[in-house]
Formats: C-alpha cells, structure tokens, sequence
C-alpha cells in the first residue's frame, strides 16, 4: 500500500498587521516580487488597472494564510466597501465607508480573491494598498 504523500505545506503563523508592502505580502507566499505580469501587449490605459488588481489579489492571499473562504458556509466574508473621497484635499483617492460581510447566497458583491474572513484584514489591505484600490477602480 502506497503512503500518502502532505501535498500541502504547512503554513507558519504570523502577524498580518506587520505586513506592510507588497514585497511582505510576496515574501510570505515565497513569490518573486519583480516576476510581475507581462503587460506589454495590453493597451496603456489598462496596464496600471491590471497591474494593481494582481498586487492586491496577492495581498488577500496572503493576509488569509493561503486559506481559501468556503462559500458553502454561512461564516462572515468580509470585502472593501469603498467611497470615492470628493475632497479637495483628496480629490481621487478613496474613502473606507465600512467592510461589508455576506451570508452565501445567489448573488456577489464581490470577488472571493479580495474578501477576508475579518473586518480588520480588509482594512489593513486598503490602508496599505490605497494606490492599487486608486489604480483599479478609478479611469484616469
């Protein structure tokens, strides 16, 4: 009889809120962070976009730990619910209103690659990644 083999590496605790940069975020999830995505034969108003919502799916994934939610249950998903900040001292950058949390059900709000299982974890991303939520969401 065959023994089975850990096809899963154990994961090794650790404090999210000391994860700062996308580097940190990289770093923990042993992903090279100048092996970004080839964008070259992308129209230029669609680089910064695409280039920011892969730093930030790298983000969550790294903030969950490499667990992924299980949309079969009925625990709390949190995701960004975001404003854009009219002030004029802040003319295009984004307000956090609130994290929201879903129970599952036949609609999305969201994605599941930028949700977190707590509230705190998403405004840790969005604090830090303030320019990658800027870059994705607002056409400039």
């Amino acid at each position: 009889m065959a023994k089975k083999v850990k096809t899963t590496e154990e994961k090794k605790d650790f404090d999210y809120r000391e994860l700062i940069t996308f580097e940190d975020f990289c770093r923990i999830q042993n992903i090279d962070p100048t092996a970004l995505p080839i964008l070259d034969k992308i129209p230029e108003e669609f680089r910064a976009p695409l280039l920011a919502v892969y730093q930030l799916m790298v983000a969550y994934k790294g903030i969950k730990n490499g667990k992924k939610l299980d949309w079969n249950s009925t625990d709390y998903k949190y995701f960004a619910w975001l404003g854009i900040d009219a002030d004029e001292a802040r003319p295009s950058g984004f307000r956090f209103y609130d994290s929201g949390c879903r129970f599952t059900s036949a609609y999305s709000v969201v994605g599941s690659r930028l949700s977190a299982d707590d509230s705190d974890k998403v405004m840790h991303i969005i604090k830090h990644f303030n320019k990658q939520y800027e870059d994705f969401f607002l056409e400039k």
